[in-house]
């Protein structure tokens, strides 16, 4: 059952901060965030998918659009490649012997059941030559999402991005370690929680609401930028 943290606005409404903006989507499955964060105004979308299906549908889709710009590559917390994997218990996960329950049943659909090699790397690499202001992240990556987000600190560093990210059940499993220590991180680099309504939320909340039987998506504002997004959030 979703937490209070799911509820909020429609994508279509918290995608509005993309206006004018150069943008990476992570975890982009088959470009329907893609899409609506065009329709929003994004000037330029990374897509990082690594599904063999989901990239052809993204070539598919976008092939005549130089807004768009595709990496077939899952995203990580240092480059390595997962070996003999399952997309049913491996959507950029890990070794399916260490995960024994199903962390994306759906992805099977798309992908199929057979075992594949996953080619993983962190933001900062893919991004590690380039100038651009990268100034919003959307990672939605089932569990992993803790591992790309200390991937990216170099680039968060730099360009302080609004990111809005899922949290996950499979949190504690994937990094065997504790909620706290994600919202250490966060506080650690100066960003400040923000929920679907566009409300502040405080670390003892996050801890009580985090959903451990289902997932979420909540903000990560840089606390810089706070009175920026209110005013865009709500405007």
């Amino acid at each position: 059952m979703a937490t209070k943290l799911c509820l909020g606005n429609d994508w279509n409404n918290l995608l509005k901060l993309c206006n004018g903006k150069i943008c990476i989507d992570i975890g982009a499955n088959n470009g329907f965030v893609t899409s609506l964060m065009l329709e929003n105004g994004a000037t330029k979308i990374y897509c990082i998918e690594p599904g063999n299906a989901n990239c052809k549908q993204l070539q598919d889709k976008y092939k005549n659009d130089e807004r768009i710009i595709i990496y077939k590559i899952g995203c990580s917390d240092e480059k390595k490649i997962l070996k003999n994997v399952t997309w049913l218990n491996a959507w950029m996960i890990g070794d399916p012997k260490t995960i024994n329950f199903p962390v994306s049943p759906g992805a099977c659909d798309v992908e199929g059941y057979q075992l594949v090699d996953i080619e993983l790397d962190t933001v900062d690499n893919l991004f590690t030559n380039t100038d651009e202001e990268i100034s919003f992240m959307k990672i939605d990556v089932d569990g992993y999402d803790y591992k790309v987000l200390k991937g990216s600190i170099n680039l968060i560093n730099r360009c302080r991005p609004i990111i809005i990210i899922e949290l996950s059940c499979y949190y504690d499993v994937i990094e065997k370690n504790s909620v706290p220590e994600f919202i250490k991180f966060v506080k650690k680099n100066n960003y400040t929680f923000v929920d679907l309504f566009g409300k502040i939320v405080f670390d003892e909340y996050i801890i009580k609401e985090f959903p451990y039987h289902s997932s979420c998506d909540i903000f990560l504002c840089p606390t810089e930028k706070i009175d920026y997004f209110m005013e865009k959030f709500h405007g």
